[in-house]
């Protein structure tokens, strides 16, 4: 992923509380509460925003180049369709955030909580996450071609219609995932093969038995 040049950590933090339509943020230290902020346009080039809480935001048509958002509170904020380039998530908390629609290019997650995040329908290039955790995540139509998941939880994760061929999903949890069928093609380590089998079994109508029942016959051997 590429790295992010010239993010003002030089200049002193600038505290918002407040954010207009068609607002442009540029070489920016960023702090301060915007949650339930609504929004129509908003462009972020080359900056950091430093512990932003986003909660509950609506942000139409947001458009970030060149960003860290670090530690921030998106959770439940609403992106529809935002256009993200070369940024990076770390430490953020993302639980129930919109990005339906979203187009993602070079973005990384780092330590994020997208708990019943919506992705339904993003397109992805060289997306990564690592030790995030996407329990209940919809990634209904995702695509994220080749994308790294590394120790991610995807507990009851959707994956339905989604297009995650050549992905490495090593370490992740891949637990009650619906659309399985997806995940042909993806990159996995050793310790996510039971899982798989047990999946299979499944769909072949096999059940598994860890033990024998108590009601079936044994043989028994005498001494004498």
């Amino acid at each position: 992923m590429a790295a992010h040049p010239h993010l003002a950590d030089e200049l002193g933090p600038v505290a918002v509380d407040a954010v207009d339509d068609d607002d442009e943020w540029v070489d920016a230290l960023v702090t301060g509460d915007l949650a339930g902020a609504v929004v129509d346009g908003l462009h972020l080039r080359r900056s950091r925003l430093d512990g932003v809480v986003l909660t509950g935001a609506e942000i139409e048509r947001l458009r970030a180049d060149d960003v860290v958002f670090d530690a921030c509170d998106l959770s439940g904020a609403l992106l529809p369709e935002a256009s993200l380039r070369r940024v990076l998530f770390r430490g953020c908390r993302m639980r129930g955030v919109v990005l339906a629609g979203a187009r993602l290019e070079d973005v990384r997650f780092e330590a994020c909580r997208l708990d019943d995040a919506s992705l339904r329908m993003v397109r992805g290039a060289r997306v990564e996450l690592e030790d995030c955790s996407l329990v209940d995540a919809d990634l209904y139509e995702a695509v994220l071609t080749g994308a790294r998941v590394i120790d991610c939880d995807l507990t009851r994760a959707s994956l339905d219609r989604a297009d995650v061929s050549e992905a490495r999903l090593t370490g992740s949890i891949l637990d009650d995932v619906t659309g399985r069928a997806t995940l042909r093609g993806t990159w996995l380590d050793s310790t996510q093969l039971v899982p798989f089998a047990r999946w299979q079994a499944a769909s072949l109508g096999a059940r598994l038995l860890d033990h024998e029942p108590d009601d079936e016959p044994r043989a028994r051997v005498d001494g004498g």
